[in-house]
């Protein structure tokens, strides 16, 4: 009978085993944290929808505690050196700010796998969003209820946040599954005319930041410049697009962007008058003192001051000062 005993428990142990092996080998080696992030960023309102899903190992059936917090961050897209944020620092890159989302809605995860999404970031509540980042990056954090700040709080980034998080439980590094390239697409508002390119003259002087973004203001400045045929308009920006504004626009501009419409008349270089050929410009130029939007190319004037321009532009409109 004992022998029998020994043998049924054996038994039984060899199935339990076997039936937990492949859940335990489906994970071996998985890092906590996302196991897949896509995202999608739309020009013009800069909106960054992020998604995807996750693995994290505390979640489970017998211990109900632990929540999946997640929160975001880019690279700045305006910024050459490219830099992604993380938990350790709270800036710009970090768009969550100290703060976190909630996956499950805020539920106590209960199997190791889950998703998460996100579309609330966009220009408006995250400037640094004006322009498309070339890499995004989720952190998953282990979070509890009552925690108010250092683990298992929902501070994300910064001072006192939360250390249990796939960032730092990976060495301080983002997995390769943790981070993405958003796919960028465009929306109804206002579009830039490509083909208006072909009319610049010499079009390697200017450095594309962004290929198309409308930027409104009051015009302070007119100049007809009859050498290459370019109006150039100086605009005091909106306060919500002064990080459009180098330090060299300070410098030799009073701290205006530089606007031009280029083909206003014909130039008397013959290099842009060349380029002119075939185009007529129809763009109405504004009063000073007009408050306007004015969408075009945001380009940086590596050939002449290092300033920064919206150049060629496709259209001014008149607006109301907001």
């Amino acid at each position: 009978m004992q022998i029998k005993h020994y043998l049924i428990v054996g038994v039984m142990f060899y199935v339990l085993v076997a039936m937990s092996f492949p859940l335990l080998s489906a994970y071996a080696g998985t890092p906590r944290g996302p196991t897949q992030v896509t995202a999608s960023y739309t020009s013009g309102s800069g909106q960054l929808a992020v998604s995807g899903t996750y693995f994290w190992d505390e979640c489970q059936n017998k211990n109900e505690k632990h929540i999946v917090g997640f929160a975001i961050f880019i690279d700045d897209g305006h910024d050459s050196n490219k830099r992604v944020g993380n938990p350790k620092t709270n800036n710009a890159e970090a768009l969550d700010g100290p703060g976190m989302h909630l996956a499950n809605d805020g539920t106590p995860c209960k199997t190791k796998t889950g998703t998460f999404a996100d579309d609330t970031h966009n220009a408006s509540t995250n400037p640094i969003l004006q322009f498309p980042p070339d890499k995004v990056c989720v952190v998953i954090y282990d979070v509890e209820e009552n925690k108010t700040k250092d683990d298992h709080s929902q501070i994300g980034s910064g001072r006192h946040h939360n250390t249990e998080n796939s960032f730092e439980k990976n060495g301080k590094h983002y997995t390769t599954a943790s981070c993405t390239v958003p796919v960028t697409e465009g929306d109804s508002g206002p579009q830039c005319d490509p083909t208006l390119w072909a009319h610049v003259w010499s079009p390697s002087r200017l450095k594309i930041v962004d290929d198309c973004i409308t930027v409104t203001g009051v015009v302070t400045s007119v100049d007809q410049i009859t050498e290459d045929g370019d109006v150039h308009i100086w605009l005091h920006v909106d306060p919500e697009f002064a990080y459009l504004i180098n330090e060299n626009n300070i410098k030799y501009n009073g701290g205006n962007l530089v606007v031009e419409v280029i083909c206003n008349q014909l130039p008397e270089d013959p290099v842009a008058k060349a380029a002119c050929e075939g185009y007529e410009n129809h763009i109405e130029i504004p009063a000073l003192g007009t408050h306007v939007s004015i969408t075009g190319s945001y380009v940086i004037d590596v050939a002449f001051q290092g300033h920064a321009e919206i150049h060629p532009i496709t259209s001014i409109q008149e607006t109301a000062a907001g």
